[in-house]
């Protein structure tokens, strides 16, 4: 038996879900790259101003600049 052809709005989900992806994909490559630069501006500008990093005992980072 074969499988009914996807709706609009099913492949406009898919579209989405790799859309999103491809994004998380390219901010973890700016990340490793600005990282790795020791670039500070372009490291902080990929965090939002309520960034939480909660790293265990007394080592937490808030906002942007904390990160």
């Amino acid at each position: 038996m074969t499988e009914p052809d996807p709706t609009i709005a099913e492949l406009a989900a898919r579209v989405r879900r790799l859309e999103d992806e491809r994004e998380v994909t390219n901010v973890l490559t700016r990340y490793g790259f600005a990282v790795d630069m020791g670039d500070v501006e372009a490291t902080e500008a990929l965090y939002t101003h309520d960034t939480d990093i909660d790293l265990g005992g007394d080592t937490r980072f808030t906002g942007s600049a904390g990160a």
